[in-house]
């Protein structure tokens, strides 16, 4: 939207009764320039206006820690604030108390399917195995091996290494007899053998 278009429509919404605070979240703008063009425009908030919400260092990390990983606009929305946090984002990112990535676009659909909210945003972190959990929690429980590779290679791409884990399985030979005999017994206790057998093992 264009500044004066952006302008006339924040005025328009102040007269329309909408508050100064809830102007400037719905433009995404911040609520000092909403109130300067009242101002000059002698457009009058029928709110008192309220000094805007004092979001501290400690806030801002309680968030992201909460959410493990998010966008700009869902911090932002998490704390009642507008876009402008970016800037105190970004500095955080400097002094090394929060990390951020971008996830790449892709053209491949299926990781479309789980990760369009996210590509091609910063999204901001605390520490890498809050960024992997939360990376695997958006892909669905059972997830083939070869799409799994390909969710790796992308955080591979982006700077975060995933080790894989192999799965070990051991095998037991048993006389038939004894076979029989541990089946019969899982049916009566309602488990399966593997289970009996880890009990013993």
């Amino acid at each position: 939207m264009h500044p004066q278009e952006l302008r006339e429509k924040a005025l328009s919404l102040v007269k329309q009764g909408l508050s100064i605070n809830k102007t400037a979240q719905q433009l995404n703008i911040s609520s000092a320039s909403v109130s300067r063009w009242c101002q000059q425009a002698g457009v009058k908030s029928k709110y008192k206006q309220i000094k805007p919400k004092t979001i501290t260092e400690k806030d801002i990390l309680k968030t992201v820690k909460g959410k493990k990983v998010a966008t700009v606009r869902e911090i932002a929305e998490a704390l009642g604030v507008t876009y402008s946090i970016l800037g105190r984002l970004r500095k955080l990112v400097r002094e090394g108390k929060l990390k951020s990535i971008r996830i790449p676009k892709t053209h491949n659909s299926t990781i479309k399917r789980y990760l369009a909210n996210y590509m091609n945003k910063t999204l901001f972190y605390i520490n890498e195995e809050d960024f992997k959990k939360w990376y695997f929690s958006k892909l669905p429980r059972y997830v083939p091996k070869h799409l799994k590779r390909i969710f790796t290679h992308i955080l591979h791409d982006i700077g975060i290494e995933v080790e894989e884990k192999r799965e070990t399985k051991t095998a037991i030979i048993l006389p038939k007899e004894i076979k029989q005999q541990l089946i019969e017994k899982a049916k009566q206790e309602g488990v399966s053998v593997e289970e009996l057998l880890k009990r013993v093992i």
